[in-house]
C-alpha cells in the first residue's frame, strides 16, 4: 500500500517536473518573442533614418538646382539611392513577415505542447482515481478480513 502510494507520489512529482518545464519553454518563447519585437522596433528606426536620408537628398535637390549639371548627375544618383532604399524596405517588410510566421508558428507549438500537457493531466487523473479506488477496496477487504478474525475469537 505504501508503495502504491509512493508510486503515486512518484508520477505527481514527474507532473510537476514536467509542467515546470512545459512553463519554462513559454517564458523562453515569451522572451524570444520579446526580442523580435525589439527587432522590429529597430527595423522601424532604420526606416524612419532612411526617411531622414530621402528628405535629405531632397533638400539637396533643390540646392543644386543653380547648377544644372551637377543637378542631372545628382538627380541620377539620388535615385539610384532610392531605388536602393526601396529595395532594403522591401527585404525589411519581407523579414518582419517571416517574423511573424516564426512567431505564428511558435504559438502553435505553445497550443501544441499545452493541450498534451492537459490530456496528460487528464490520463493521470484517471489513473489516480482508479488506483485510489483499488486502495479503497483492498482497504475493505482488509477491513473485512480483521472483523472476521475478531468475531472468530
Amino acid at each position: 500500500m505504501e508503495e502504491i502510494l509512493k508510486e503515486i507520489l512518484n508520477r505527481l512529482d514527474n507532473l510537476s517536473e514536467g509542467q515546470a518545464g512545459m512553463r519554462s519553454d513559454i517564458s523562453n518563447i515569451k522572451s524570444e518573442q520579446t526580442e523580435l519585437r525589439s527587432d522590429l522596433s529597430g527595423f522601424r528606426t532604420e526606416q524612419a533614418d532612411m526617411r531622414s536620408d530621402i528628405s535629405s537628398i531632397i533638400s539637396e535637390q533643390t540646392e543644386l538646382r543653380s547648377d544644372l549639371s551637377g543637378f542631372r548627375t545628382e538627380q541620377a544618383d539620388m535615385r539610384t539611392d532610392i531605388s536602393n532604399i526601396k529595395s532594403e524596405q522591401t527585404e525589411l517588410r519581407s523579414d518582419l513577415s517571416g517574423l511573424r510566421t516564426e512567431q505564428a508558428d511558435m504559438r502553435k507549438e505553445v497550443a501544441f505542447y499545452y493541450g498534451s500537457m492537459m490530456q496528460k493531466l487528464d490520463e493521470t487523473k484517471k489513473e489516480l482515481g482508479s488506483e485510489i479506488r483499488h486502495l479503497a477496496n483492498v482497504q475493505q477487504q482488509h477491513q473485512r478480513t480483521l472483523e472476521l478474525i475478531n468475531a472468530q475469537k
